[in-house]
């Protein structure tokens, strides 16, 4: 077997980490493969990732789209040829075209190319909506061209059949593994009435960051000032985005949000140690991160009301409509002031962290998805 790994996707976010984790198998497995070569991103912590010696050879993935597109019609076809590779993996993305000889397999963290009927849509103006359409068609001819498409979740699979046209024969599913950045641990009551409500994201739009300005308005107005959004983004950054220029949204930005910024995967430990609730109102996830790290953390979840998230996170989370928050605002603050209801949540977190497989787990499972082709 002489195989291909395709990181080339991957530039920031959770997925780095979880191939880091995956490479540091590779080093520690290295008679699981016989030859392997990697396709890396040109930017981002994995453009010069530290690779074992077992690494026969590797590539850098173009960032620009046309860039992409001469590449792999030249040079990666002939590194392919050339090493004589007969598997393509890719680790996250919509994989690569198909080469003579080359089976390929697929794992899809792309929730954007088979939610249509997300709200998501609704809130994206018409350029832009257009654009991302024009990438997500091409992105499912890809994704409908691989042997194998691995799936995070049953959801997920069922979509990619339903909106993607994947062959439900191709489809595998692979829970992901919880990173090892993170300690277990158990719940802690907060010490401070100040709740502190963690929010690890970036500001891409479907992450739903410029509805926590309304969040905290509502808080308020319903009486509760106790509480401190911690962002893992810049300030101005935020201000830039949602064009916040009112004197009123700057204080409630004063009174209410901690802008962190970006935080190293070796100390998001910190930032959980701190927290007591983890907030992800995402319109469009797989299996995010943060689920994962509040379940490990001990801390009770806050989400919006999904398929994919209440299939994962069932009775960790509270919910809410994240473009109607006034409609679950009572709700949240019953769970604010309630110990024994967070305590509940976080008991079934550690019940569903339990259910996943740790990283020796699914690296034998994705071996074994890998020696089917």
């Amino acid at each position: 077997m002489k195989l291909l790994i395709n990181f080339g996707a991957i530039k920031t976010g959770g997925g780095v980490q979880l191939a880091i984790n995956y490479l540091a198998y590779l080093r520690k497995y290295p008679d699981k493969i016989d030859e392997f070569f990697l396709l890396l991103p040109s930017s981002g912590p994995l453009a010069n990732v530290e690779v074992s010696k077992s690494c026969v050879d590797a590539l850098s993935y173009p960032g620009n789209y046309i860039e992409r597109v001469v590449f792999e019609k030249t040079t990666l076809n002939s590194f392919i040829e050339k090493y004589q590779i007969n598997i393509i993996y890719t680790f996250f993305g919509a994989g690569l075209p198909r080469y003579k000889c080359v089976k390929s397999i697929v794992s899809v963290a792309y929730p954007i190319i088979c939610y249509p009927d997300s709200d998501y849509w609704k809130y994206l103006s018409l350029d832009k909506s257009i654009k991302k359409k024009i990438v997500n068609f091409f992105r499912r001819m890809r994704i409908r061209q691989a042997d194998i498409v691995i799936a995070e979740t049953d959801v997920m699979a069922n979509r990619l059949n339903r909106y993607a046209g994947v062959d439900e024969n191709k489809l595998r599913i692979i829970p992901p593994s919880p990173s090892k950045f993170l300690e277990d641990k158990q719940f802690k009551a907060p010490s401070s009435l100040t709740l502190a409500l963690l929010v690890l994201s970036g500001l891409d739009r479907h992450k739903n960051l410029w509805r926590l300005v309304e969040f905290a308005c509502l808080l308020e107005g319903r009486g509760f000032t106790s509480f401190r959004f911690i962002l893992s983004v810049s300030r101005s950054a935020f201000e830039e985005d949602n064009e916040i220029k009112e004197l009123a949204k700057k204080k409630i930005l004063d009174r209410y949000f901690n802008f962190v910024g970006s935080i190293p995967a070796d100390k998001i430990s910190e930032v959980y140690d701190n927290s007591n609730f983890l907030i992800n109102l995402s319109d469009l996830e797989s299996y995010s991160n943060n689920y994962m790290e509040a379940w490990k953390s001990g801390l009770p979840l806050i989400v919006n009301s999904t398929d994919f998230a209440s299939f994962i996170c069932r009775k960790s989370a509270v919910y809410v409509n994240a473009h109607d928050l006034s409609s679950s605002i009572d709700e949240i603050i019953r769970v604010f002031k309630s110990v024994k209801l967070q305590k509940e949540m976080v008991s079934y977190g550690k019940k569903y962290l339990a259910e996943l497989p740790d990283a020796d787990c699914k690296f034998r499972m994705i071996s074994e998805v890998i020696s089917e082709v």
